[in-house]
């Protein structure tokens, strides 16, 4: 008949257990990583889905802002890592234009409505730009593409919020859960 020694199983487990700590929290961060980049796609989705434009054409470009962002830094006591995502508006440079005949160059969008600032004879009243697209689309703001309507139209929840929401209230426990099944995972195998 087989012995275990279950002391000295507990007392290895013991040793490695920073080690295995450590590869846990880099699984739980990369895996936590995913659902966070889902949840920006989903948020995309919905946003796309709350409002259907008659003035303009999308390019649905919003999937492009979105990128993955990771970040280990050795710590005296561990490792630290930073994980989730970013949204990144230059990824949306040269995608959207105007099919207004005034704005079709120059920098920043100058409204008709604004008749100060506007110049009737030239097309360089400004295009869309990549960070104002992204700005409305943190914001939960559809721009109407209307004459004189700056304002757009609001969703009831902005995708930032949203985001938010999810942070505050579901990946703590997405976390704990992918760190705890990998711990239990490494711990089984001394068994």
């Amino acid at each position: 008949m087989a012995t275990t020694n279950i002391d000295e199983i507990f007392k290895q487990i013991e040793k490695d257990f920073e080690i295995m700590s450590e590869k846990a929290a880099r699984s739980a961060a990369i895996k936590a990583q995913k659902d966070i980049s889902r949840k920006a796609d989903q948020f995309i989705d919905e946003y796309y889905a709350s409002y259907s434009p008659s003035w303009y054409r999308r390019k649905y470009a919003l999937y492009d802002l979105v990128e993955e962002y990771y970040k280990e830094t050795d710590k005296p006591n561990g490792i630290e890592i930073e994980f989730g995502i970013i949204y990144d508006p230059s990824k949306l440079d040269g995608v959207h234009k105007s099919y207004s005949w005034w704005h079709q160059g120059g920098g920043a969008w100058v409204s008709r409505a604004d008749e100060s600032k506007f110049n009737f004879v030239s097309q360089n009243n400004g295009i869309p730009q990549p960070e104002w697209i992204a700005n409305k689309f943190i914001e939960g703001i559809h721009p109407s593409g209307k004459l004189g309507d700056d304002g757009g139209m609001s969703d009831a929840q902005s995708p930032d919020q949203k985001m938010q929401k999810f942070f505050d209230k579901e990946l703590g426990n997405i976390v704990n859960e992918y760190i705890n099944t990998a711990l239990w995972e490494a711990i089984s195998k001394y068994f």
